[in-house]
């Protein structure tokens, strides 16, 4: 019981974080350049400028044991917008399930997993705790826009999302989370996350990556190459920060049983953290040090 009560403490410092982080008015998210030439067999389309990384995704989340959930997932880009005007698909090549895939053009997809701490039951309201590395993700190009999408069913105890159709699809990124919080809104029971995560760009040699201009082991990574496509800044962005609010307790079926849902048709945003906001990071440093500071006292007490 003494355990299960410093989770549930810990989950309350990562949720008063996110909700001061909501009530902190956003700046203006750094810009980058997409060259879509980057991408293998993908030609005539100029760079282009964008600020952020529209989302829908489909999820499996279960309940591990009584204080974690884990999820499974894929996350298709919807589009790109700049300071929020749409970036031109015609432009750049890019385009969303449903938009007449061909030949030369491409979409870009996230497949991830995550591990939430301190959540009691799926869709009680409650924030819990997205630990460094208990987020991970992949980001996909997928040429000639071709794949299928699959969501989450309820049936077979459980089915995860799948995408089918990806022979030709290239590995464009890895990442991991260094903080955040996931988990439902009061009082409606709505699903949402925040999250600050590492963005490491495939550099064209299996297992190799890129990260804020140095080269680090990236499991995942395999022979396209990331910085070809994402190409300024550089170095390019070595952060950067999910968040999903965009749904409601209707994207949201559990089953009977209480252990498992299907989250579907969510929307989310990722942009890219330049120089880091002090305060923002700060705050994130705050709730991981809250967090420390209950282990360490655990420990004493043990």
């Amino acid at each position: 019981m003494q355990a299960l009560k410093k989770v549930l403490v810990a989950a309350a410092s990562v949720a008063g974080l996110m909700a001061v982080m909501a009530a902190v008015p956003a700046a203006a998210a750094p810009v980058f350049t997409i060259t879509p030439s980057g991408i293998p067999g993908i030609v005539g389309y100029s760079p282009q400028n964008a600020t952020d990384i529209g989302l829908t995704s489909s999820s499996l989340l279960r309940q591990v044991d009584p204080t974690t959930q884990s999820e499974v997932g894929w996350a298709y880009v919807t589009g790109l917008t700049n300071n929020g005007s749409p970036v031109s698909g015609p432009s750049s090549g890019l385009v969303a399930p449903g938009g007449f895939p061909a030949p030369n053009t491409y979409g870009l997809y996230f497949t991830y997993q995550a591990t939430v701490t301190g959540l009691g039951a799926i869709g009680t309201p409650a924030t819990g705790v997205i630990a460094p590395g208990g987020f991970t993700y992949t980001l996909y190009a997928d040429i000639g826009a071709d794949n299928t999408y699959n969501p989450a069913l309820l049936t077979g105890g459980g089915t995860n999302p799948s995408i089918t159709g990806t022979g030709n699809d290239v590995v464009l990124a890895v990442g991991s989370s260094i903080a955040g919080g996931a988990g439902f809104q009061s009082p409606t029971g709505a699903p949402t996350i925040n999250a600050i995560n590492t963005f490491i760009l495939c550099s064209g040699a299996s297992g190799s990556g890129v990260l804020g201009g140095a080269t680090v082991a990236a499991s995942g990574c395999g022979a396209a190459d990331g910085t070809d496509y994402f190409t300024a800044p550089d170095p390019f962005y070595s952060l950067a920060f999910l968040s999903a609010t965009a749904g409601s307790a209707l994207n949201l079926v559990v089953d009977a049983s209480g252990n498992f849902a299907t989250l579907n048709g969510i929307q989310a945003d990722v942009n890219f953290i330049g120089v880091p906001e002090p305060l923002t990071l700060s705050l994130f440093g705050a709730g991981l040090a809250g967090v420390a500071a209950l282990r360490r006292r655990r420990s004493k007490k043990a």
